[in-house]
């Protein structure tokens, strides 16, 4: 199946659609109904589908709504519809999750304040200084035609954006730190610094070769940029581990065995979990033990769970949902940890890279006004 396109405009579900639903739900409508009518202003995409007629099933499995918790909603129902029983439940469980993850936005929105001020005024700051120095005369801008002008302001504008881009890339790792602490998502590959040199020095003596020594330091600070880039902060989606144990945990609250469990939520879990549970799934209908059809996998926590549940003949349900808890709330300290770091971090840009840019840029035109103003008296 091919997964349908995330629409250029999340859709959300709020509170009060959770509301309806389960309000529908205990009134005895079907899941997908309840969906439908509950979606009807808020999803757009996701009702129409579901009054064609698409099954519940195939439309968690394609359908992505761009906000994580009404794609979990979706998936849950759709394991509780699989499974005959448990919307209710389900959609507590989607309640639960969802007040966590806000938790977790608010905090580092909160972290993050200072570092994204940051960022704005490092935006806005070579305009500030144009306009003082109108302000003051106008007579300083005339000191950027000359050649050490050029030299000075090109290398305050490489500064300053070099500083907009480290603030931003302290916000992007504070705000990625929550995701990375998934067990689905990995390291992000390694940054070849070495052979980005390699390339970029070339250009960078060409540079200087055509347009001078200005145009190298562009050159160089472009290039260095895109060298040390950090890849792309994924997204909760990215990784789901948290999202695909509370789908295990719904399918058994709805009294499915644990093969039975891990196969319904195998073609609806988010996209990184699909193919552990659809391997777990298949070794324990080999035979395999319960505890080891998960352990080498990075879900190997939800296999101890449910091994523990067959070994002793416990319900596993609730263990799984305190599971996800303790994945939501390293998710937590991660996302707080990354944020009181870049707080202490920001400091180094800001001296290194922002009051260099701020001086080269307001400076040397007014020193140069001065000795020229100087230079006329003394002649």
């Amino acid at each position: 199946m091919t997964r349908r396109r995330a629409p250029r405009t999340a859709e959300v579900i709020d509170a009060s659609a959770l509301v309806e639903l389960r309000a529908a739900l205990v009134a005895g409508a079907s899941p997908a109904a309840a969906l439908a009518a509950a979606a009807q202003p808020r999803l757009p995409s996701l009702s129409r589908a579901l009054r064609l007629g698409t099954p519940l099933g195939r439309v968690a499995a394609e359908l992505a709504t761009g906000d994580a918790r009404a794609d979990l909603l979706v998936r849950a129902l759709a394991v509780a519809e699989h499974a005959g029983a448990g919307a209710v439940d389900a959609v507590d469980q989607v309640r639960r999750a969802t007040r966590e993850e806000r938790a977790v936005a608010r905090l580092l929105a909160a972290r993050t304040t200072q570092a994204r001020g940051t960022a704005v005024v490092l935006t806005v700051l070579p305009a500030g200084v144009v306009a003082l120095l109108t302000v003051l005369g106008g007579a300083p801008l005339a000191y950027y035609a000359t050649s050490w002008g050029w030299v000075t302001g090109l290398l305050a504008l490489a500064l300053g954006g070099g500083g907009l881009l480290a603030a931003r890339a302290l916000v992007a790792r504070a705000g990625a730190a929550a995701a990375r602490a998934d067990p689905l998502v990995g390291d992000p590959p390694p940054r070849r610094v070495g052979r980005a040199v390699w390339l970029l020095a070339p250009a960078v003596v060409a540079a200087a070769w055509i347009g001078g020594l200005g145009i190298a330091l562009i050159v160089a600070g472009a290039g260095a940029a895109l060298a040390l880039r950090r890849p792309a902060a994924p997204t909760a989606e990215a990784g789901g581990a948290a999202e695909a144990i509370e789908l295990v945990g719904v399918a058994l609250r709805a009294g499915l065995p644990p093969v039975a469990a891990l196969a319904a939520t195998a073609t609806v879990a988010p996209p990184l979990a699909r193919p552990h549970l659809a391997t777990a799934a298949r070794r324990l209908r080999t035979g395999r033990p319960t505890g080891e059809a998960l352990a080498d996998t990075p879900l190997a926590a939800l296999g101890a769970v449910l091994a523990a549940g067959e070994r002793w003949g416990a319900p596993s349900g609730d263990a799984l949902a305190d599971l996800a808890d303790e994945l939501r709330a390293d998710r937590r300290a991660a996302a707080e940890h990354a944020a009181e770091r870049a707080q202490l971090l920001l400091i180094f840009p800001t001296t290194l890279l922002t009051l260099p840019a701020f001086a080269l840029a307001l400076l040397p035109p007014m020193l140069w006004r001065a000795l020229d103003g100087l230079g006329r008296i003394l002649a």
